[in-house]
């Protein structure tokens, strides 16, 4: 059997690594003639600018996470379009889908597309991912898409390095190893070569006719990896943020000197709990091991659901 079938990928990437990482993803599947991709981007009516300016970063912080989307241009695809898989790639910004990702997400483009359609999201990003999955999924339940698998491509150079790398990649464009000690900014060459597995499992799924909308097409490929640190950061720091956007958004406007204010207290605030935080895990260190396990462990299997870190269909 030698099924064909139409692909529709919808990505925004602000760097250019989402789209290395579509690219490597795409490569096994351009093979099979018989299947038609089309890849469009997301461009936003006022573009954002990179490398980011530090006031503008921040400031759209409300509106990404109140989820308050900026006008896009239409996506060029046609209304008498059908796809049998819609792959969505997006970045995640402040714990949350990229603006643009929101804006195409809100829009009817996006309920006509993807309504009965199984989906596949691609995460890349530095790591922290959980929380803007799980608004992406409210959202894709809500249109009544069918979410069949999520792959996070993430950034796995040590958090310390990966903090300082990330930042001066964002503000200063320089994404180069630097004193010798420090790597490259951003996700390896390597794991975005490896989304190919990812491809070749779909591509695969394809020949078969195995796109049903029911089952996952990449478990047993390591699409996913939830670390409890994790779980832990992004359920503490999202209500905050999710309080902050809400109040900040309320009463001031962006580029305004009153939001500028009140996003510094915000994050003088979040300092100062995650201080607290970590004085805590201090002192409770030692007692860590009597702590239940149990409940995490089904977190964990929560948030790597619907394809699992599971790695048992990987060649080596």
């Amino acid at each position: 059997m030698n099924s064909s079938a139409n692909i529709l990928v919808v990505s925004y990437s602000q760097t250019g690594q989402l789209s290395r990482i579509i690219d490597s993803l795409l490569t096994p599947i351009l093979e099979n003639s018989a299947v038609s991709v089309k890849w469009v981007q997301i461009e936003p009516v006022k573009p954002y600018p990179f490398p980011w300016p530090i006031s503008r970063f921040f400031d759209i912080l409300p509106e990404c996470v109140t989820l308050n989307p900026p006008e896009i241009h239409p996506i060029s695809v046609s209304k008498n379009e059908s796809f049998d898989l819609v792959i969505l790639a997006y970045q995640v910004w402040f714990l949350s889908p990229s603006l643009p990702m929101t804006a195409f997400l809100k829009s009817r483009e996006a309920a006509s597309l993807m309504r009965g359609k199984p989906v596949i999201t691609v995460i890349g990003c530095k790591d922290t991912w959980l929380m803007a999955q799980e608004r992406v999924k409210e959202v894709l339940n809500h249109i009544g898409a069918i979410l069949i698998d999520n792959i996070a491509v993430v950034d796995r150079s040590p958090l310390f390095f990966r903090m300082i790398t990330t930042q001066r990649w964002l503000w200063t464009g320089k994404k180069e190893s630097f004193w010798k000690i420090f790597p490259h900014a951003g996700i390896s060459d390597k794991e975005i070569y490896n989304a190919r597995r990812f491809g070749t499992a779909i591509a695969n799924a394809i020949k078969i006719g195995r796109i049903d909308g029911k089952t996952s097409l990449l478990k047993g490929l390591g699409a996913v990896s939830v670390d409890k640190k994790d779980i832990y950061i992004e359920k503490f720091a999202y209500p905050k943020f999710i309080f902050w956007a809400t109040l900040i958004s309320r009463i001031s406007k962006p580029e305004q000197l009153k939001r500028s204010l009140l996003l510094v207290v915000f994050f003088l605030t979040l300092f100062l709990l995650i201080l607290k935080g970590i004085l805590t895990d201090i002192i409770l260190f030692p007692f860590h091991k009597f702590f239940p396990t149990k409940k995490l462990e089904t977190e964990i299997d929560y948030f790597e659901q619907p394809s699992g870190s599971s790695i048992e269909r990987i060649v080596d």
